[in-house]
């Protein structure tokens, strides 16, 4: 008489590291996409973006080693956590404010003597930021002065890792189940 025997736990702990190793192959692939749509302007936000295992990386060591122009990978070297998850994540101060956009609000300086905007990204000669003062240039002619305070318009967010993985998230479920499958079945 043939006896098959189902180990519970082996089994589970197969299925969960078949997700796990399939979930961050997803994860990675939908990173790729949302760094391609991450806006640019000097590149550390884009190399800010990882994927973790188990929890989420030091935040302030990954956007140091983007901000140098580093492999992020270098900054949380080993295991991050015990949690039974995958992170993708943007590690810098501005991330959540690029992706989801900012309301109208007004910015005042504390200890400058002015706001400025670089010459080079000035766009005419209104004052789009609502100062209620004509711009100035300053001595070096290096930039556009503002004034104490202005009135910021808002924006909108770019939701760069929001619309790559609501694209990837089904291909992603469907693959991470079809590696458990093969897990369990090669386990036999």
């Amino acid at each position: 008489m043939a006896k098959n025997k189902w180990r519970i736990k082996e089994a589970v702990n197969i299925a969960e590291e078949a997700a796990l190793k399939a979930l961050r192959t997803g994860a990675e692939a939908i990173l790729t996409e949302a760094i391609d749509e991450t806006p640019i302007e000097t590149g550390t936000l884009r190399r800010s973006g990882t994927v973790t295992v188990g929890g989420l990386p030091n935040s302030t060591k990954v956007y140091e080693a983007a901000e140098g122009g580093t492999e992020q990978k270098n900054a949380f070297p080993g295991e991050i956590g015990k949690e039974k998850a995958v992170y993708i994540s943007f590690n810098t101060p501005y991330a959540l404010v690029v992706h989801e956009g900012a309301a109208p609000h007004k910015i005042t300086v504390d200890t400058a003597k002015s706001l400025a905007v670089p010459v080079r990204k000035w766009k005419g000669d209104v004052n789009p930021y609502g100062s209620g003062k004509l711009p100035m240039l300053s001595k070096d002619g290096e930039y556009v002065l503002l004034g104490r305070s202005v009135n910021h318009p808002g924006s909108t967010g770019f939701k760069y890792l929001e619309n790559a993985f609501n694209r990837n998230k089904q291909k992603v479920i469907k693959y991470a189940q079809a590696q458990i499958k093969k897990a369990l079945r090669d386990a036999k």
